[in-house]
């Protein structure tokens, strides 16, 4: 699985749970906060992103993400683990 997929697998829970974002406006550089996403949606974006990725990442390694793309870092980096 490529740093792409799992970007993918983020950006498609994000739109499933903030269905007023559009998609063309998706911008991975920016934070969930920023997007429109509020902490239950935040939580439910991460939750069912590492389901899908067969993942789990530890509460204190998400404190300091920021952007969606740094996000995506941290849970490629837990793919990689798991390959």
């Amino acid at each position: 699985m490529t740093r792409d997929d799992v970007l993918a697998v983020v950006r498609r829970h994000t739109l499933e749970v903030l269905i007023d974002v559009d998609p063309a406006e998706f911008d991975a550089n920016r934070s969930l906060r920023e997007v429109g996403a509020k902490s239950l949606d935040v939580l439910e974006i991460v939750s069912s992103s590492m389901k899908s990725l067969k993942i789990k990442v530890p509460r204190p390694e998400l404190v300091d993400v920021q952007t969606v793309n740094q996000l995506v870092d941290v849970f490629y980096a837990h793919v990689q683990k798991r390959a």
